[in-house]
């Protein structure tokens, strides 16, 4: 497809409804693009930025390295959510809540208040540690990408109506990449998985309910 020039994104890219692009530089600006590539520093100095996500209320909650989870309004004003959660995973749940995974554990924060829980805690994983998550189209699972564990494996961990585990994580599909670390987890309409791998610098798609994977680009 065409590229928009000027535009560019650290680790992850969002897109308003002001027909913006909204990335960030590795210095930790946050940048804002128009679709012809007019760019401009959108809020700068916020750290070394990993993923964002659209909060209902139209604000962007953006995880960074040093300064935690934060909040930014469509005037470039921020604010702390959580300081004490350095996430590189940030998505936003049916519930309105944050989930963070900071390649240790996966919390669920309070994107109001900052109150947060940790829902898949230390060590649980067979290989690897959480780094990016996502969840299935019928949010029954929370989806876990990894870093480290050497075989490309995701991980899925059964959840309630309350969107609470209510078992252990278990192996939902391997060889997805060589295991250094997954990037993201996009989930389509029909529930297939879109992968991104480091170590390979590959896309990968994995099978909503078999866990098959193919390589679909490098």
């Amino acid at each position: 497809g065409p590229e928009v020039p000027g535009a560019r994104g650290y680790h992850d890219l969002a897109f308003d409804d002001q027909g913006y692009v909204v990335g960030s530089t590795t210095f930790g600006d946050l940048l804002r693009a128009d679709y012809v590539g007019n760019t401009q520093v959108f809020v700068p100095n916020l750290g070394t930025l990993q993923q964002f996500t659209w909060l209902p209320d139209g604000d962007l909650a953006v995880a960074s390295d040093s300064r935690g989870i934060l909040r930014v309004s469509p005037s470039g004003g921020y604010t702390p959510i959580n300081g004490g959660i350095f996430a590189y995973g940030l998505i936003l749940g049916p519930d309105g809540m944050l989930y963070a995974a900071d390649q240790r554990v996966v919390h669920r924060v309070d994107p109001n208040t900052g109150d947060a829980r940790v829902i898949v805690p230390e060590g649980v994983l067979d290989r690897g540690t959480p780094r990016v998550i996502a969840f299935d189209r019928t949010y029954e699972h929370l989806l876990i990408g990894t870093l480290g564990g050497n075989q490309g494996r995701l991980y899925a961990v059964p959840l309630d109506e309350a969107l609470d585990p209510t078992g252990p994580p278990f192996v939902f599909a391997t060889g997805v990449g060589s295991g250094q670390y997954h990037d993201a987890i996009g989930v389509d309409l029909c529930g297939y998985l879109y992968v991104p791998d480091y170590t390979s610098s590959a896309l990968f798609r994995v099978h909503p309910t078999t866990g098959q994977v193919q390589r679909l680009h490098e």
